[in-house]
């Protein structure tokens, strides 16, 4: 992920027990009641909950629940999607390679039966790679170069299907960081990438995080500092879920360590 959940590529709340019970933070949003929509609890687990196992494996369930009644095919591929989103979410909270390893397999599995059942679904084509891509990550580059190509690819085919999808910019921008120059990497190419969509969107904040430490690992400290400055006084994220559980938080964490 780390969210990266976005994740991403070759390298993204237990109640304390007492007499009354604590209330949420002033910024979470209001636990809803339900609609008629079977995916409407999943959905909320997913992308409005804390990213707890027992949040996201309550998703699962929902999800696969969902499954099982008549959706359209839309619905479907929404719903394999999501199910992809939340295995690689698992993975990443999961404490051995081998378990996520797992993970990252199953949620490709589950994009590839959104991509059957919507083609055109470019968020399936989306989780797809970036559970290869997770996967890549922990099996180790000299193991999975094989698979370069395919990753890709997948995300270049989201991008056919919906050419604003700015996760898929984005995970060909940390394509371009993190390989190196002889399997087709380019430190200058992914700076231009990252410039070119926070200009396009100057309130994605997790192009923001990503830009701020590939800056910083170049030794551009002043420079990576500002950037999380700007994801924390950030006003009007992109995504204000994501930006709430993640960006957030992780921006604090690496202003407070490249401060230093």
């Amino acid at each position: 992920m780390n969210r990266v959940g976005l994740l991403i590529v070759l390298l993204l709340t237990v109640p304390i027990a007492g007499t009354e019970e604590e209330p949420p933070p002033a910024s979470a949003p209001a636990r809803p009641t339900w609609g008629g929509s079977p995916l409407s609890q999943p959905r909320y687990l997913l992308h409005e909950a804390d990213d707890s196992v027992e949040n996201l494996r309550s998703a699962l369930l929902g999800y696969d629940e969902a499954i099982a009644e008549r959706l359209s095919p839309s619905d479907k591929a929404s719903a394999y999607t999501d199910k992809a989103l939340a295995l690689l979410r698992l993975g990443d909270l999961q404490g051995s390679k081998g378990q996520r390893r797992a993970y990252y397999k199953r949620g490709k599995l589950e994009a590839e039966k959104g991509i059957a059942a919507n083609a055109s679904y470019a968020d399936a084509h989306f989780m797809r790679a970036s559970n290869l891509g997770s996967w890549m990550r922990e099996k180790g580059v000299a193991q999975s170069l094989f698979l370069l190509d395919d990753l890709k690819a997948g995300f270049q085919r989201t991008l056919e299907l919906d050419s604003g999808h700015l996760k898929a910019r984005l995970s060909l921008a940390r394509i371009d960081e993190q390989l190196p120059r002889l399997l087709g990497g380019s430190k200058k190419r992914a700076e231009q990438r990252y410039r070119t969509l926070l200009k396009q969107d100057p309130h994605f904040t997790l192009a923001m995080i990503f830009y701020a430490e590939f800056l910083a690992e170049r030794g551009r400290k002043d420079e990576s500092i500002q950037w999380l400055k700007r994801v924390i006084s950030e006003e009007q994220p992109t995504e204000p879920a994501d930006f709430r559980r993640f960006d957030r938080p992780r921006a604090e964490v690496l202003l407070e360590q490249f401060s230093k």
